[in-house]
């Protein structure tokens, strides 16, 4: 498990490095990271991680229009989106 935290720290600090540089993510980045926040998603024993959907918000916000392209990043519900105001 604290393998799997580790993991999604950092898919979280390359996400906000994307959004602050302003840059765009490499392509195959947004599914690497999809793949690794859903790995971290299943639960381990009773314990799971309650990081992986904020920071899987954040990894797609931060992709740009691959994200928005992306069907595992669209939510059933309508959330706020990274940096956007309101």
């Amino acid at each position: 498990m604290s393998q799997d935290l580790s993991a999604v720290a950092t898919l979280g600090l390359e996400a906000l490095e994307i959004g602050v540089s302003g840059g765009a993510a490499a392509s195959a980045w947004l599914p690497d990271a999809l793949e690794r926040l859903q790995q971290a998603r299943q639960p381990r024993g009773e314990a799971e991680l309650m990081i992986v959907e904020p920071v899987e918000r954040l990894v797609c916000s931060a992709a740009g229009a691959a994200g928005r392209a992306e069907p595992r990043c669209r939510a059933d519900e309508p959330t706020a989106a990274v940096g956007v105001d309101h």
